[in-house]
């Protein structure tokens, strides 16, 4: 039977992957990583553990056309599945854990249309927003606290709605409208912690005022904000 592993990367760091991860990814034939230009994090991380002829760009383009989308999809779908024919395992490989907003699932679907009796197996990783708060020596909850994660897609008013309820908020990818938003409900919230670059050497963490979030948040690529004072 046809075996696809889905190999979650984590931030940023390859120290920080499972023992599973890095076996995968030593044992798979191919591995293929999502790439828009020249040698993605992803990749290097890979480039690790195997070697660089094993390794497999997929470029998936950054657009919301959903009919450009879905023939790049078709494409690299196309390219899987013929590794996956002529060595009968392969590896995706990607960053963060693979449940959270991953082109893993946008794309297994498509190869499991070409392959009917294929079989995948998951690895976890490490959240970014995990090695943020490992990073800035926080807690994400505790006790009966709740969680929202707020990817750069939410619409305003989606925004405005679940950060009147979350005791912490997480923002993957940042734009100006989703700060402003935050902040019209956020008045509770105390403080922030930004960051970029979580785990590697180029690592950059700082705690905030909720007041900094709209400048700062130009140099950062993820903010937590808690209600309660953590530091």
């Amino acid at each position: 039977m046809p075996t696809l592993y889905g190999v979650s990367l984590g931030p940023g760091n390859p120290k920080l992957l499972t023992l599973r991860a890095v076996e995968v990814l030593r044992e798979a034939p191919k591995v293929f990583v999502p790439s828009s230009k020249g040698i993605s994090r992803a990749e290097a991380i890979v480039s690790y553990f195997t070697k660089k002829r094993r390794i497999i760009r997929l470029d998936f383009p950054m657009v919301k056309d959903e009919a450009i989308v879905a023939k790049a999809l078709q494409r690299n779908a196309s390219r899987v599945c013929s590794i996956l024919q002529r060595y009968g395992s392969c590896a995706y490989a990607a960053l963060g854990d693979l449940s959270l907003y991953s082109t893993f699932w946008r794309l297994y679907p498509y190869v499991k249309e070409k392959i009917h009796d294929l079989d995948i197996e998951v690895i976890p990783g490490v959240p970014s927003f995990c090695a943020c708060a490992a990073s800035a020596k926080i807690p994400l909850a505790l006790g009966d606290d709740i969680i929202t994660i707020i990817p750069l897609s939410a619409s305003r008013e989606r925004i405005e709605n679940l950060a009147r309820y979350a005791d912490t908020s997480i923002l993957l990818k940042i734009k100006p409208s989703v700060i402003r938003s935050l902040k019209l409900v956020g008045k509770e919230y105390q403080q922030a912690v930004l960051a970029i670059h979580c785990s590697t050497d180029d690592e950059q963490v700082r705690v905030a005022n909720i007041k900094e979030l709209e400048e700062l948040s130009k140099y950062f690529a993820l903010i937590i904000v808690k209600r309660r004072k953590f530091l």
